[in-house]
């Protein structure tokens, strides 16, 4: 089994990358090629939908290879107190049942 750290809106990658320097698969999903509320959850993976129109690559993570997970996702989107826009918190229960 590999041991995967999901960076979750992770920008450049530097708050993970100690967990790829010490020999953990890291995988940064993160705009603007990935959008983490784009997430399809099945029985046994999560798949993540590629944003650019140009590609239609997916990127399936199994929920047994997830060893940690970082998330650092925009307060705006997830904010309560922004009003116009629905709450998305279906995304944080779901990542939060993986741990």
């Amino acid at each position: 089994m590999e041991k995967i750290i999901l960076d979750l809106c992770g920008g450049t990658g530097s708050w993970s990358r100690p967990y790829k320097d010490a020999g953990y698969c890291v995988e940064v999903i993160t705009l603007p090629a990935w959008d983490v509320t784009k997430v399809e959850f099945g029985n046994h993976a999560m798949e993540f939908v590629r944003q650019d129109v140009h590609y239609k690559d997916t990127k399936t993570v199994l929920y047994g290879d997830v060893y940690g997970i970082l998330a650092a996702p925009p307060c705006t989107e997830f904010s309560l107190a922004k009003a116009s826009a629905p709450v998305i918190l279906r995304l944080v229960w779901r990542y939060c049942r993986l741990a």
